[in-house]
């Protein structure tokens, strides 16, 4: 991630910017501020949706077996594997 700041974000900092390093932070501060309520808002929306699939008792215990038995499959498939 920080390959791609270095790369891309420069070419948003004005060239006669009196403090290209301040103005450098600002656009990571702008950035990391925007990815924290996007990320704030997928972990509360997943929640409300999860506890309310969550309710359905059958769906629940479907939703359980069907991790579950992933979850075996890839145990097997990594006790498996040669590399």
């Amino acid at each position: 991630m920080a390959l791609i700041f270095l790369a891309f974000l420069p070419q948003f900092v004005d060239p006669a910017a009196p403090s290209k390093a301040a103005a450098f932070l600002f656009l990571g501060a702008v950035f990391n501020l925007n990815g924290t309520l996007w990320n704030l808002f997928v972990a509360w929306s997943s929640a409300r949706v999860g506890r309310g699939l969550m309710r359905n008792a059958r769906f629940s215990i479907w939703f359980n077996r069907c991790v579950g038995a992933l979850l075996v499959v890839l145990g097997v498939r990594l006790a498996l594997s040669r590399d």
